[in-house]
């Protein structure tokens, strides 16, 4: 259904697929890929804003899962986020950008 919708329909939605996107559920897996279903230039200029709200209050598994959908669409974005969870005073955010910056920063991070 989401392919049948116009790209400006499918850009309102991107804000609530992201926040799916940041879960471990059987729906985050679907939620990443509609999301890059969409250009991707738009949404690697507009997924920052766009976290920002999900952050403010993210727990380990939020940054841990917008690593991956970073990883997904622009390594310097996920190591600018990872860069970001390492500065956290949460042991469990910082070590979600740990664990992806001593990958290289350029493998997608597990949910384990």
């Amino acid at each position: 259904m989401f392919r049948c919708l116009s790209e400006e329909d499918q850009k309102k939605l991107f804000p609530d697929l992201l926040a799916l996107s940041c879960y471990a559920h059987g729906l985050s897996g679907e939620a990443i890929q509609l999301l890059m279903l969409l250009p991707r230039d738009w949404v690697t200029q507009n997924i920052e804003a766009h976290a920002e709200n999900i952050l403010r209050d993210a727990t380990y598994e939020e940054y841990r899962m917008l690593i991956q959908v970073y990883a997904q669409l622009s390594p310097a974005l996920a190591r600018k986020l990872a860069e970001r969870a390492v500065q956290s005073n949460d042991d469990d955010i910082k070590e979600a950008g740990e664990d992806y910056l001593a990958q290289g920063a350029g493998g997608v991070v597990g949910t384990s």
